[in-house]
């Protein structure tokens, strides 16, 4: 199936739970603690089931540092093991002040996504891959219709606010590295160094500029990240290099709680799912 290889997600290394809070800021903390206790059970179950080697499921600890003093966060009770890092483990790594170990999922979505496709067309799911241009040219064929264009929402919606946020990673060889590394001790502006280990190879970043359209890597880019890398992994040096990728998403914005009213038992209800133009017929 083409549909899970045409999103950004595909690209990229995949989501290292509660590393993507940054993305929803605006969203209240009640709501964010309890998406994150849904998900860290649900990702519980699958990792502990057959399912999670073709899901891309793994069980990963490493460090997120900081370079000035923090309180402990939110979510600290949801993941395993949460623990400050000790101070000889922080001075492996000049420029942090503060930081924590855990262990957390990492879902690999150039696994996760196909595997979840299947299930739903196992299901009786169907997939129309077609472009529109307007929301009202399937609005009467869908009970529900749920907007996930990202990016693409800024003319299928006319919403002109709508900007890319263009990131740039690098997928690396490093099978000796066995855990994740997140700091913003060499942050510059929008950048932060990661290096995710995943199945097949290391994703390293990072940075995120707004408002950028172009797709084209900047070699300026991919060398500050290699070089942060190896303020934090001297080792990064020895990386055999894979491949890289720009990654353009669309701006970041709030979350909100919402509930379908009524009953669904006995309804069999449509819904269109729409990604980046392209409309899953649920």
């Amino acid at each position: 199936m083409a549909i899970p290889h045409h999103t950004t997600e595909s690209v990229l290394q995949g989501k290292l739970f509660l590393f993507c809070f940054s993305l929803v800021l605006d969203t209240p903390v009640r709501l964010q603690h309890r998406w994150g206790d849904e998900t860290f059970s649900y990702l519980t179950d699958l990792y502990h089931s057959m399912e999670a080697p073709d899901a891309g499921i793994s069980l990963v600890g490493g460090y997120m540092m900081l370079k000035t003093e923090s309180d402990v966060p939110f979510w600290a009770n949801t993941v395993f093991g949460f623990r400050p890092m000790t101070s000889k483990e922080l001075k492996q790594y000049p420029g942090n002040k503060d930081g924590f170990y855990f262990l957390t999922y990492m879902c690999e979505s150039v696994y996760y996504l196909p595997w979840l496709t299947k299930k739903f067309i196992a299901k009786g799911g169907k997939i129309l891959q077609k472009k529109i241009n307007d929301l009202s040219e399937v609005s009467s064929s869908a009970d529900i219709i749920v907007n996930c264009s990202g990016v693409g929402a800024r003319y299928l919606s006319n919403d002109k606010e709508v900007e890319p946020l263009k990131g740039h990673l690098l997928r690396v060889e490093a099978p000796w590295l066995k855990h994740f590394i997140i700091s913003d001790a060499h942050t510059t502006g929008s950048r932060s160094n990661h290096l995710l280990p995943g199945r097949d190879f290391v994703a390293v970043g990072g940075f995120e500029r707004e408002g950028d359209w172009s797709l084209n890597p900047e070699p300026e880019d991919s060398k500050w990240i290699l070089e942060g890398a190896q303020k934090l992994v001297p080792t990064a040096s020895s990386m055999g290099r894979l491949r890289r990728f720009n990654v353009d998403c669309d701006q970041g914005g709030s979350l909100s709680d919402w509930k379908l009213s009524g009953s669904s038992k006995g309804v069999d209800l449509s819904l269109l799912y729409i990604i980046m133009g392209m409309v899953e017929v649920v």
